[in-house]
């Protein structure tokens, strides 16, 4: 979904940051962390890589040289898309009872046609 994405790249981030401050002595941040597009030169995504790819590139004028850093993305995957928040919008709940119907319906229907034709 992204979710796990953008808690691995904020991981990065902040780890990044403690070890060049205590190995390379970087300055200190107010925000604890480097932004990723300082520490790669190249990144790619599909699908909602691409937007979290895309987010993370954008120029900044912060300390960190990045518009976003993976903390914003994941309080923005948190914030929108998270499964908590899924009963808050009506429409994801039909989606979800439709879905998890399907899979009643699916798992019911493949249990009567295999003893149909056991016998």
């Amino acid at each position: 979904m992204g979710l796990v994405t953008s808690l691995v790249l904020e991981y990065m981030e902040k780890r990044a940051y403690h070890l060049s401050n205590a190995q390379y002595c970087i300055p200190d941040r107010k925000v604890e962390s480097i932004a990723i597009s300082e520490l790669v030169e190249t990144v790619a995504g599909s699908e909602t890589g691409a937007i979290l790819a895309s987010a993370l590139l954008l120029p900044g004028t912060t300390e960190s040289k990045a518009l976003h850093t993976a903390t914003h993305t994941t309080e923005w995957f948190k914030s929108t898309i998270g499964f908590y928040n899924m009963w808050k919008f009506p429409i994801n709940a039909v989606l979800f009872c439709a879905l998890a119907w399907a899979v009643v319906v699916g798992v019911l229907g493949y249990k009567i046609t295999d003893r149909m034709f056991e016998s």
